[in-house]
């Protein structure tokens, strides 16, 4: 439909297409139960209508009603799907303008872990073993950057500079670039990966840029990364529900809680409006990398936890939960 093409146009990610035109489908069967076949037609009453009957629905596989992000989701999909068609001229009035989208609440995110959950879930890692010097570079990575699970799993060897201590993130969420501080001990573990195991696992296969490869030198997507972070929660014996996206709440709640900048970590995370990020507290602070270095866990002083004598000299080529001996 031309809204799907419009939305790739602008540059939406494709999640986000499919999940604007998936929620924009209970509106269209709405109007086709009331019979309105015209869009030019649709007025703010109507809009009002299904505004409420959005309010009154429920999730068809638990009964409950939906939660907020839904519903927001629900309305925005139809404030962006009468914006297109304002904009390509088949509506003279927009008369979404007026739909209000329900508010998150302005809390911090529910299942962030402790210092000391990060502590147990790095160390539950068997630096001794290919697979583990691989996972523990990627946890923390993503303790360190709060990256997406995606950005973190389709990173390039161009994309790390461990000298100046940074990752570029390519095409983010809303096709957004940007440079992400790394920190010095995630840095550590991220060099002792592509040095010592990384070449390992391509042996006499033709090279490739992605950095995170399995045991046979394919790149690891996305599910597998995912895998990794579950996998050690559960061995580290951590309760409820542990996923990267966790680790991305955890390292910005970790960071303002120790008197980071909002617009700071704001921009660590990519996000587009600072609202986003302002459910991790109002603060005050620094410059990008300063606050990182002055704020991160790892970063402040008496917390140093990388041990070089850890970092095994004998590795090889390693896939998820596979060792081979070196």
């Amino acid at each position: 439909m031309g809204f799907v093409r419009h939305m790739e146009g602008k540059g939406y990610l494709p999640d986000t297409q499919t999940s604007y035109a998936g929620n924009l489908v209970p509106f269209l069967n709405f109007l086709e139960e009331k019979d309105m076949g015209d869009l030019r037609a649709v007025d703010r009453e109507l809009l009002k209508e299904y505004e409420l009957r959005v309010a009154q629905e429920k999730n068809c596989r638990t009964g409950e009603p939906l939660s907020v992000n839904s519903r927001m989701i629900r309305i925005r999909s139809v404030k962006k799907f009468f914006g297109f068609l304002e904009g390509s001229g088949k509506v003279l009035v927009n008369p979404a303008v007026f739909l209000q989208e329900p508010k998150l609440p302005k809390k911090l995110p529910r299942n962030v872990l402790a210092e000391e959950q990060v502590e147990r879930l790095v160390g539950a890692i068997d630096l001794a073993t290919p697979v583990g010097v691989r996972d523990r570079a990627i946890l923390e990575m993503f303790y360190s950057t709060g990256l997406r699970l995606a950005e973190l799993a389709h990173l390039t060897l161009e994309d790390v500079n461990l000298v100046e201590g940074w990752v570029r993130v390519n095409q983010g969420k809303g096709r957004k670039d940007r440079v992400v501080p790394l920190g010095r001990q995630a840095a550590e573990f991220v060099k002792a990966y592509l040095t010592n195991v990384r070449p390992r696992f391509l042996l006499d296969k033709e090279p490739v840029s992605a950095v995170w490869l399995s045991f046979s030198g394919e790149p690891v997507g996305k599910q597998c990364v995912g895998l990794v972070v579950r996998k050690y929660a559960r061995k580290a014996g951590i309760e409820g529900p542990v996923s990267a996206h966790i680790l991305r709440h955890t390292f910005a709640t970790h960071l303002v809680r120790n008197g980071a900048e909002i617009q700071a970590v704001s921009k660590m995370l990519g996000h587009t409006r600072l609202f986003m990020t302002q459910r991790y507290a109002q603060v005050a602070g620094a410059e990008v990398k300063e606050t990182h270095q002055a704020a991160h866990p790892r970063e402040m002083e008496g917390r140093a936890f990388f041990d070089a004598r850890h970092t095994p000299s004998n590795t090889s080529a390693c896939g998820l939960g596979v060792e081979v001996a070196g």
